[in-house]
């Protein structure tokens, strides 16, 4: 099987629209907040499809990007990946860019203070709303 060299990024909206606020200026805070709704998330993720190329990617790459159009089931993938490699692994995080947190601070700032907890691979959704 060949392998392809994939570049991803999340278009998708979300089928479940969870949009929180956070003004937290504890980050301890805001961080539990990310963690809590990839709990959820991953939980209740439930594809009726595993996808052939979720084995096609070296998931050992510094970035990773999945393209597609609206409603293709990357959303899916990205939650189906978290639930199948690490469960409740706070090593790795799911995180939508459409969070009003990201209006305020940087995702550069907040994959610091990530890794600084002992993150290792983040899930971003939504990056192309990112205004930089």
């Amino acid at each position: 099987m060949r392998k392809r060299k994939i570049i991803i990024f999340c278009y998708l909206q979300f089928a479940i629209r969870i949009s929180i606020v956070i003004f937290a200026a504890d980050k301890k805070a805001t961080m539990e907040t990310f963690y809590k709704t990839h709990s959820y998330l991953v939980e209740h993720t439930n594809a009726p499809v595993r996808r052939d190329l979720m084995d096609e990617i070296d998931w050992n790459a510094r970035l990773i990007g999945i393209k597609g159009t609206r409603g293709v089931g990357k959303t899916t993938f990205l939650l189906q990946y978290a639930k199948e490699k690490f469960g409740t692994d706070r090593s790795c995080l799911f995180i939508n860019m459409n969070n009003f947190y990201f209006s305020k601070y940087t995702l550069v700032d907040f994959a610091g203070e990530f890794v600084k907890r002992g993150g290792k691979v983040l899930l971003i959704d939504q990056v192309f709303k990112y205004p930089e």
